[in-house]
C-alpha cells in the first residue's frame, strides 16, 4: 500500500495480479444468456412517472440517490422523478 496525493491510501497491483485478472475476467461476458423482451408502449402504464415518484418517496430517497439505487444516472431519470 502506498499513499497517493489525491486519494489517500491506494493499493498497487503487481504484474502477476494483472495477468490473473486478465485470464480470469477479461473479455468474459457476465450478461444473462436470455434477456427479457423490451417493453412496448402498450405495456407501460400511462402514470408510470407518478408510480416512480411514489416509490422514491416511500423509500425516502433523493432523486440522485434513487437513480443510484436503480442503477441509472440522475440525468436518465431526473425528468421523471
Amino acid at each position: 500500500m502506498t499513499r497517493g496525493r489525491r486519494f489517500g491510501v491506494c493499493a498497487r497491483a503487481t504484474v502477476a495480479d494483472a495477468e490473473h485478472f486478465k485470464q480470469a475476467y477479461f473479455d468474459k461476458g457476465v450478461w444473462p444468456k436470455e434477456r427479457p423482451a423490451p417493453l412496448t408502449w402498450d405495456q407501460i402504464p400511462s402514470d408510470y412517472n407518478e408510480q416512480i415518484r411514489r416509490v422514491r418517496r416511500r423509500l425516502k430517497l433523493t432523486q440522485s440517490a434513487f437513480a443510484a439505487h436503480v442503477g441509472a444516472t440522475y440525468f436518465a431519470c431526473g425528468a421523471y422523478l
